[in-house]
């Protein structure tokens, strides 16, 4: 009898790789989709970043609460939630839904907390609560607030994860979020390290606003492309009733 671990192991010197050279055809709407996607995203937020160096000095300007750069990423991560309880609903009863419906309501919650900057206002209250300089020692909370995004999609990776193995085109988009989102924390936590003046924390603060904004796309990406996933369509047409998608 072979040992779990050992067939694990196996498995994912069988997988990974796989990640990394196989060449999964994605249908030509999907690869026009995500050009048309990122390259608006990175394009609007040039150009936010320029109207707003030009017009008021500041290339942050145009990105906070309420303002056109926030309510990019808002919109982002809203559609992205939308699109991942799509997934969850059309795979249906089975353990690798959990997953999806997981990923849904934290995008949702993190479109709403984007929107209302409810995870600073949480900062700030908690630094007030413990009488601390908000520019102190605890500056870093602010940042470990946005990491507890994490926390209940790690849980529902530990069943659910196998089954992404297969996905290329979905991880793939997830890797691009992934790492614009700990670009966008790096900058928050360590600001300090980027900062000596007002004109270094505007443009911290326009690559952050950016790099937010890209997570968000990468993630509508990987929602949208997870609905074109082989996998998902062969569990999605075991359902009862269920006939499968037409292609």
């Amino acid at each position: 009898m072979r040992r779990p671990t050992r067939s694990l192991r196996r498995r994912l010197r069988r997988s990974v790789p796989e990640l990394i050279s196989r060449r999964r055809p994605a249908r030509p709407s999907l690869r026009r989709f995500a050009a048309v996607l990122l390259g608006a995203v990175i394009g609007l937020c040039l150009l936010l970043g320029a109207i707003g160096l030009i017009a008021r000095g500041n290339p942050s300007k145009l990105f906070g609460e309420g303002k056109p750069g926030t309510l990019i990423s808002v919109g982002l991560l809203g559609t992205a939630a939308f699109f991942a309880w799509r997934v969850a609903v059309r795979l249906g009863p089975v353990r690798f839904a959990r997953l999806w419906t997981t990923l849904a309501i934290c995008l949702a919650v993190a479109a709403i907390d984007d929107m209302f900057k409810l995870h600073e206002r949480a900062d700030e209250t908690i630094l007030a609560a413990l009488g601390a300089d908000p520019e102190g020692p605890l500056d870093f909370l602010d940042g470990l607030l946005v990491l507890a995004y994490l926390l209940p999609i790690a849980v529902a990776l530990v069943r659910g994860w196998r089954p992404l193995l297969t996905m290329v085109w979905t991880l793939r988009a997830f890797a691009l979020a992934g790492a614009a989102f700990l670009a966008m924390v790096a900058l928050d936590i360590g600001d300090d390290l980027f900062v000596r003046g007002d004109h270094d924390e505007q443009i911290v603060e326009f690559l952050e606003e950016s790099a937010k904004a890209l997570a968000g796309a990468a993630l509508l990406l990987a929602t949208v492309a997870a609905l074109e996933e082989p996998l998902v369509e062969r569990l999605a047409a075991r359902r009862p009733g269920r006939p499968p998608r037409a292609a």
